[in-house]
């Protein structure tokens, strides 16, 4: 997240861009809750409201990351975990471990 931070420019703005773990925080939480980064940013993070349009610029530059890397985080893997176990036979096979 810092190097996309960094590559998209928004580690040197005139006003200081939150920093790697405030949107690591924002981006989890819009993940998981399944909620828009409009919703997420007003009620959880109000101090950051004012970032509008970069912040999908940095997540959309993430996923990206990712992707070409061939990587996953931690979200991604709660992802991947949830969509499995709305598979029968896979749900079957974990609870019979």
């Amino acid at each position: 997240m810092n190097l996309v931070r960094h590559e998209l420019g928004l580690s040197t703005k005139e006003r200081r861009f939150p920093l790697k773990a405030t949107w690591l925080a924002i981006y989890s939480l819009a993940v998981n809750a399944q909620l828009p980064i409009e919703g997420v940013l007003a009620r959880r993070f109000p101090w950051c409201k004012d970032w509008e349009s970069e912040p999908k610029a940095l997540f959309k530059g993430y996923v990206e990351a990712k992707q070409h890397r061939n990587v996953l985080d931690y979200d991604d893997l709660l992802l991947y975990w949830a969509e499995m176990m709305g598979e029968p036979s896979i749900r079957a096979a974990a609870v019979s471990c």
